[in-house]
């Protein structure tokens, strides 16, 4: 268990080491089905089939692809989807960097910054989720029978974040902020978000930052309950952009005609997703999740809107500077993909 000590620059090192060694990751096998009826737009060809190679974690957060996958969006527009899993959204930013990836899923803001404040231009394309009050999705969870109730009991205390300096962990400082308490006063540990109840049982860390499907399993076995839906409750508005699906801008400049027909598709099935989350929907993450049905629709779930919201983005890059995640003033403007189709 790695502890914080505040060193940027062994974070870049670990980043750059997790892209080196990507390869070991294992794809899941899924890919898109062709389909002979996809034509460029207009022109009555065959559009060529293409390859992406793609990051995703098996949670809420890939929903959207998953559905986009299962019901031929994506074969419609001749796509091959190659899945390739990863823990965490700094480990999708490093697969990009080191060239493993062509779009990331699962990434956020504070990897794509600290990406390009290293020489690279990673673009945002989409939205990939957001949370707020009707769709909380993120928590900060402490053991089940502790005496912690408020920011002020957790000064001192352990909180796993599954990547440390990234979203998770920024929007924790943030909420503990919010209550009066300084962010500087806890230790952050990094583990992947399966590790942590163990971690929890154990007694080695004290606060788990966390997602479904593990916030639901946690509340059924009495293992943890949910101090803060932390994201949404230190926002501005109420509600965060949590997740980013990104691309390289050179490849987006050798691929601008597929990365128009991938949005289309992930566009299409964001669309399902917000008309069946409670139905179609719901059976397709729970077969690509590999949770049973029943369990999936007592999961918190995370909003899906298209295109990117340029407001939520920049309070993201405010709070890195106001945090110290950056050294300087941050615009949205600077990096959404000028190839983003207009919502």
């Amino acid at each position: 268990m790695q502890i914080e000590e505040g060193n940027k620059v062994r974070k870049l090192q670990m980043l750059m080491l997790t892209a080196a060694v990507l390869s070991i990751f294992v794809s899941s096998g899924v890919q898109s089905q062709q389909s002979p009826s996809a034509t460029s737009r207009g022109s009555g060809t065959p559009e060529k089939e293409v390859t992406i190679r793609i990051s995703v974690l098996p949670i809420i957060n890939s929903w959207a692809v998953f559905v986009g996958q299962d019901k031929g969006f994506f074969a419609a527009e001749n796509i091959k989807l190659e899945f390739k899993r990863v823990a965490s959204g700094a480990e999708a930013a490093s697969a990009m960097v080191g060239g493993s990836l062509d779009i990331a899923l699962t990434s956020n803001i504070v990897s794509v910054v600290q990406a390009n404040e290293q020489g690279y231009d990673l673009n945002i394309i989409s939205n990939n989720n957001i949370v707020n009050k009707k769709y909380p999705y993120i928590a900060l969870m402490v053991p089940y029978n502790s005496p912690y109730k408020t920011a002020r009991d957790l000064v001192g205390k352990t909180f796993a974040t599954n990547s440390l300096k990234g979203n998770i962990q920024m929007y924790a400082e943030a909420w503990m902020k919010k209550n009066g308490e300084d962010p500087a006063k806890v230790k952050f540990a990094e583990m992947p978000f399966p590790s942590m109840e163990s971690a929890m049982k154990s007694g080695s860390i004290d606060v788990a930052l966390n997602s479904d499907p593990f916030v639901t399993g946690y509340l059924d076995r009495n293992v943890a309950r949910v101090l803060s839906w932390h994201h949404s409750d230190a926002s501005p508005g109420g509600e965060a952009l949590v997740g980013l699906t990104i691309a390289s801008r050179k490849w987006e400049d050798n691929n601008v005609d597929a990365l128009k027909r991938f949005l289309r598709a992930l566009n299409k099935g964001i669309d399902f997703v917000r008309a069946n989350e409670q139905g179609e929907a719901m059976d397709i993450l729970a077969k690509n999740i590999r949770v049973p049905l029943a369990t999936v629709k007592r999961f918190h779930l995370t909003e899906f809107r298209k295109g990117v919201d340029e407001k939520l983005l920049q309070e993201s890059l405010d709070l890195m500077t106001d945090l110290g995640y950056s050294s300087k003033k941050l615009s949205a403007k600077n990096y959404i993909s000028p190839y983003v189709i207009a919502q």
